[in-house]
């Protein structure tokens, strides 16, 4: 049975008691128990008593029934300032859940602008990768370790805009100009990259390969060298110059001069 209005989480033998309001009373009821039973009750003080007494010690009380909902939260502050309780830790009936209200887009800017910049726990990043696990559409996060081929598939071959090339060289330019390597660095990092060739066995094949590319590149370099040297002789050759029409020509068989 769906009935709205102002309940009551009580406490037998104190008297104390949680005051709230629904539109499904039952509904918000059994989001109480689930919550007590698993212990993230939003109430501090009424999540100690439930861990201390069990869930007999209370009981459940519907104390109005009211449809309307401006009416029925005027009702439920009128109650909780009547009669003051621990267990209502908020005073404020309008910082709850607003089922059907949308937040406005200047609001959700400000929402949004606000969180920014603020800088996550490892126990938050932990919760938040416990939270999309299993989930699609997922980011890839190295840091969580949370891997996602799909994702990766549907970027691959994507061509990217002028604009977004340009935002990633100037990311890349930007972190290569904070975090220079030094000298010392780059060495220790060529020694380490080395380090695990040490003492490896290539089959014969690779070994063959090997051979085969150095002896290909001492056959190009030799004839680069040759080709030099062809070419700085022949610079060398001095080359007669033609005769002029002044000077005159003796032919050999016959012994006849010709101008």
């Amino acid at each position: 049975m769906k009935a709205a209005g102002i309940y009551a989480i009580r406490h037998r033998e104190s008297g104390r008691r949680y005051i709230g309001s629904s539109n499904h009373v039952c509904q918000r009821w059994a989001e109480h128990r689930s919550r007590l039973g698993r212990g993230v009750h939003h109430s501090k003080p009424l999540q100690a008593d439930w861990n201390a007494f069990g869930r007999d010690a209370f009981e459940w009380v519907l104390i109005e029934t009211i449809d309307d909902r401006e009416a029925r939260v005027v009702r439920e502050l009128e109650l909780i300032n009547a009669e003051p309780s621990p267990y209502n830790t908020s005073l404020d009936t309008r910082t709850g859940p607003r089922p059907g209200y949308k937040q406005s887009a200047e609001t959700r800017a400000r929402m949004s602008a606000a969180q920014k910049g603020l800088a996550k726990s490892p126990e938050h990043r932990a919760a938040l990768g416990a939270a999309r696990k299993g989930t699609k559409n997922r980011r890839p996060d190295p840091r969580l370790g949370i891997p996602n081929p799909a994702h990766s598939a549907r970027l691959k071959g994507r061509p990217l805009s002028a604009e977004h090339r340009a935002k990633i060289a100037a990311g890349l330019s930007k972190h290569y100009d904070t975090h220079a390597v030094s000298v010392e660095a780059r060495e220790r990092i060529r020694a380490k990259a080395g380090r695990h060739l040490k003492g490896t066995k290539w089959s014969d094949e690779h070994r063959a390969k090997i051979a085969a590319t150095k002896q290909f590149n001492r056959e190009v370099r030799f004839a680069r060298q040759r080709a030099l040297l062809q070419i700085d002789a022949l610079a060398d050759v001095t080359v007669p110059s033609a005769p002029t029409t002044n000077t005159p020509v003796v032919c050999v068989e016959t012994g006849a001069t010709v101008h």
